[in-house]
């Protein structure tokens, strides 16, 4: 019996690397110069170029699931910046790595020997991430908390800003709702907060980042999908589904159907923008929440995104720090090169995918 390609890479009494479930985060392990940019330990170069650590993570599930569509989904990134990551590793190791025939894909000769060496890698980086995060912590660890997902949504062009200096620090990030940020920043648990306003300017320092809108989001069997924009009368009484009362923007949705005279109906709270997503696709007649800057990944996934008639929900996002205490240098760096980069880069009339693109 032919075996399918998951089957052939991942047999029935050997399990797939955890790591090939989720996109590793960036770990500063150690840095080295590379080219004249500072490159993490995250990297390695194959074929007289960098690949990412990520890159064989994509690999590795593509192989799992035997297909790109649903490794996509496991990856929570489109099938087409999936296909894209796979393309760009085949052209920096100058060899094919699947054949895509009509019955689906076939690892190549060259695919068989770096799925052998990627499980390894990956395995070898989860160990090194696994031993140093349980060291001692040191003097010079910046901590920001973040709001869901706002780094990943950052262009990499932003993110390589953070790692530009040798004088950054090893930067530690967690990712929680924004009001449990603000709550982090003010018990000192961590050093910065990249959060969404509105901003009390009595506790906290902001540093404007940018600029998007708050909208909604409905299947496309929702007869509300034929038309692009949608009143704030035409809420009331729908079943929505809202980030929870953590997130500002719940807050901000509430005073604003209240204000037109009604209590809305929200049936159902989440914490990640994907469970809103899946709910409103299962279900024709829910109206989620969403981000002007989520519409690419939106449509990529058969929803429509709808904005508010007649009126904005302005959705900004600051980088804070606490009022009162001395922000030492590291902390003060990172604000500096920041706010630099989204003051001279155009970040309003871009748009972002999870995966971090720019659209």
């Amino acid at each position: 019996m032919k075996q399918g390609i998951a089957d052939t890479l991942f047999p029935l009494n050997t399990a797939a690397p955890a790591a090939s479930a989720k996109i590793l985060r960036t770990s500063a392990l150690s840095r080295k110069k590379h080219g004249g940019l500072l490159c993490l330990s995250r990297n390695f170069i194959v074929g007289g170029g960098l690949m990412d650590i990520n890159q064989l993570v994509y690999f590795i599930q593509v192989c799992k699931d035997g297909c790109f569509s649903k490794a996509a989904q496991h990856l929570y990134i489109t099938q087409q910046g999936l296909s894209m990551a796979i393309l760009r590793m085949e052209k920096e190791l100058n060899g094919q790595l699947f054949l895509r025939t009509t019955s689906g894909l076939v690892l190549t000769e060259n695919g068989r020997y770096l799925l052998k060496k990627a499980n390894r890698i990956v395995s070898d980086y989860q160990e090194c991430e696994n031993y140093f995060s349980i060291q001692p912590k040191k003097k010079d660890i910046l901590t920001i908390s973040c709001v869901y997902k706002a780094i990943d949504w950052c262009p990499e062009t932003c993110k390589m800003e953070m790692f530009q200096y040798d004088s950054n620090p090893y930067i530690k990030i967690i990712e929680c709702p924004s009001l449990d940020c603000e709550t982090l920043l003010e018990k000192g648990d961590c050093d910065l907060a990249i959060v969404d306003g509105p901003i009390d300017n009595q506790k906290f320092s902001g540093s404007f980042l940018m600029k998007k809108q708050i909208c909604f989001v409905v299947n496309k069997d929702n007869p509300l999908s034929e038309k692009d924009s949608i009143s704030v009368q035409e809420l009331k009484n729908r079943k929505l589904v809202f980030e929870n009362r953590k997130f500002k923007a719940y807050h901000t949705l509430l005073k604003l159907c209240k204000s037109n005279g009604f209590d809305p109906n929200i049936v159902l709270e989440c914490d990640r923008h994907t469970t809103c997503y899946s709910m409103v696709k299962a279900n024709a007649n829910l109206i989620g929440s969403c981000f002007s800057f989520n519409e690419p990944y939106i449509n990529s996934i058969g929803l429509k995104m709808l904005r508010l008639q007649d009126e904005e929900i302005p959705w900004e996002l600051y980088l804070l720090s606490l009022k009162g205490k001395e922000v030492f240098s590291p902390a003060k760096n990172f604000i500096s090169e920041l706010t630099y980069w989204f003051k001279n880069n155009n970040v309003n009339d871009m748009a972002w995918c999870p995966t971090g693109n720019v659209i």
